[in-house]
């Protein structure tokens, strides 16, 4: 008797063959608007590990989000990322500024960042 191999390979794996997919199914990679935010989220780590002050960060952003633009016909999800990513990222610029006073570059970059991300989150709110 011959078993198919898609029976076996849901048998070894401890699936019923009712439920077993198809191994030779194409894959569906479409981006959703999920993916895409993410994807966007990931992007601004760019700009984030480059320790940037806050308005060159912002313009780090802005040259990802122009680059996704030229390239995709609908990159409003991604830019949604971008722009969460970069308002979270300042907001916590913030924070840690704000821990160390005696830091004298933190106390410098502090009314700089706490601007650019009260700005960050209105761009956010109207996304």
């Amino acid at each position: 008797m011959r078993v198919a191999a898609g029976a076996l390979l849901a048998l070894s794996l401890g699936v019923s063959a009712a439920s077993a997919t198809d191994i030779n199914a194409p894959l569906d990679t479409r981006p959703t608007i999920a993916t895409e935010m993410h994807r966007g989220w990931e992007a601004v780590d760019k700009c984030d590990a480059a320790s940037l002050p806050p308005v060159e960060y912002v313009g780090c952003v802005i040259d990802l989000q122009k680059v996704e633009d030229a390239r995709l016909a609908d990159s409003r999800a991604f830019d949604l990322g971008t722009e969460l990513a970069e308002w979270a990222n300042l907001d916590r610029k913030v924070e840690v500024d704000k821990t160390l006073p005696e830091n004298r570059f933190a106390a410098a970059e502090l009314p700089e960042a706490l601007q650019w991300a009260a700005m960050s989150f209105g761009v956010v709110r109207h996304t």
